[in-house]
């Protein structure tokens, strides 16, 4: 009977002293697991994709889960039966092989939810879905660990110790039952193929996530960089700035070519082109660079286009749209300067050269006429009938004009062509035909 009593007092001084650290002790490793976990996920992040899914598949799809059950369940199991010490559960707790299974079934059911959550509160990649499941974890844990704090220490859940080979065989391998145990070893291999295919898949960095983002930006009056506001016409010899803006999502450092050609374009065709700058750019991974850029185009008149092209692997003898591995462009006219004259003046301005009183229409001499024979615009073409400052043009390219009638003050072509080699031409106040012969 002392014998009997003793025993009693030991197992019963076992119980009160030791569920502090016993009953949460799950909770604890769970914990350093996820420490570990995004530490090397995203602390380390080791190029082999195995190497991220022996630690990311627990993770996503067995911790959130057991953190979670473990809130649920707070009560531990009766040794005798399984399923009456708790309130939940069909009027009973888990068993611990029922946690595990449980926890599975949670986890798919979570990460669904933080999948729809995660785009609104940040980007979808590896590191905020690895914060997140790893935030969901640690809450579901110090929930957990209150739940249990707040029952007996007799009825605080620990891990059951007496987990062996032949309890898994025997709920994989039921005696009696052949079929269930091959639904069982089917549907076992299948979870086990889920798992791995699904880990693989979230913690492996995509193809089509790896790009390179590129933007010619502007500083509009505030001084603020915006992608509007570019230049669009220039004087000879005035240089271009622009701002660009190179966004890195390679998953690794790119060090980045960038060079700047320019086009120049004689009615709508491309007559020659010239590199203008070129630059070396370091960018490391999911930064954004910005690079003040200042050209000179060297056309002294014209359409122009710069061109900004982008390479990761050296640039090539004739760099191109065609082999730029990023690029792009805008649009810029070139006037040629005025030697005399304001721009701005009603007329041609004066001091260029075949300009003056020569006329060689059939008509009356015009005093701002040019001498112009179905060549390039100038300030003013051949004319069939007397007119003022300019007259209407047969042959000629077009003018900038609104009559037919003479005396006007423009020209409008009889071929329909309202503008000339440029949009932007005026005659009398553009600068760009002051020296057509």
């Amino acid at each position: 009977m002392k014998e009997l009593f003793e025993r009693s007092q030991a197992t019963h001084t076992r119980t009160a002293d030791g569920p502090r650290t016993a009953g949460s002790t799950d909770l604890a490793a769970l914990c350093g697991f996820v420490v570990v976990a995004v530490v090397v996920l995203v602390g380390w992040n080791p190029p082999a994709p195995p190497l991220r899914a022996v630690v990311g598949v627990p993770l996503l799809f067995l911790a959130p889960g057991y953190a979670v059950v473990s809130l649920c369940f707070p009560a531990r199991s009766s040794g005798l039966d399984p399923g009456t010490a708790g309130g939940a559960l069909g009027g009973r707790t888990p068993s611990d092989g029922e946690r595990i299974a449980l926890s599975f079934a949670t986890s798919l059911a979570i990460l669904p939810i933080l999948g729809v959550v995660l785009p609104f509160v940040a980007t979808f990649r590896l590191g905020p879905i690895v914060a997140a499941v790893a935030g969901v974890t640690v809450v579901g844990a110090v929930g957990a660990w209150i739940r249990r704090r707040r029952l007996s220490p007799a009825r605080r859940y620990r891990p059951s110790r007496t987990l062996r080979w032949s309890t898994l065989r025997s709920a994989l391998f039921p005696t009696g039952s052949p079929l269930l145990a091959a639904t069982n070893v089917v549907l076992a291999v299948s979870v086990v193929l889920a798992v791995a295919t699904g880990g693989y898949a979230l913690l492996s960095p995509l193809d089509g996530e790896r790009y390179t983002g590129m933007q010619l930006l502007a500083a509009d009056d505030d001084g603020d960089l915006v992608a509007a506001g570019y230049p669009t016409e220039i004087e000879p010899g005035d240089s271009v700035s622009l701002t660009v803006a190179v966004d890195n999502q390679e998953r690794r450092e790119v060090t980045y070519d960038l060079v700047v050609r320019q086009e120049r374009y004689v009615d709508g065709e491309r007559r020659d082109d010239e590199v203008l700058h070129e630059a070396t750019l370091s960018v490391e991974d999911a930064e954004t660079v910005h690079r003040d850029v200042a050209v000179t185009p060297t056309a002294e008149s014209g359409d122009l286009r710069l061109v900004y092209l982008l390479y990761v692997d050296g640039v090539p003898e004739d760099p191109s749209p065609e082999n730029a591995y990023r690029y792009t462009h805008v649009w810029i006219d070139v006037g040629e300067a005025s030697p005399g004259g304001d721009p701005g003046e009603d007329g041609p301005p004066t001091g260029g050269d075949d300009i003056g009183s020569d006329d060689e229409s059939g008509d009356s001499p015009v005093a701002d006429g040019n001498e112009s024979d179905d060549g390039p615009i100038g300030a003013g073409n051949e004319s069939d009938d007397p007119g003022g400052a300019n007259d209407e043009s047969d042959d000629s390219a077009g003018g900038a004009g609104t009559s037919d009638e003479p005396g006007a003050g423009g020209n409008e072509s009889d071929d329909g062509s309202d503008v000339g080699v440029g949009d932007d031409f005026e005659v009398g106040a553009s600068v760009r035909g002051a020296n057509v012969g």
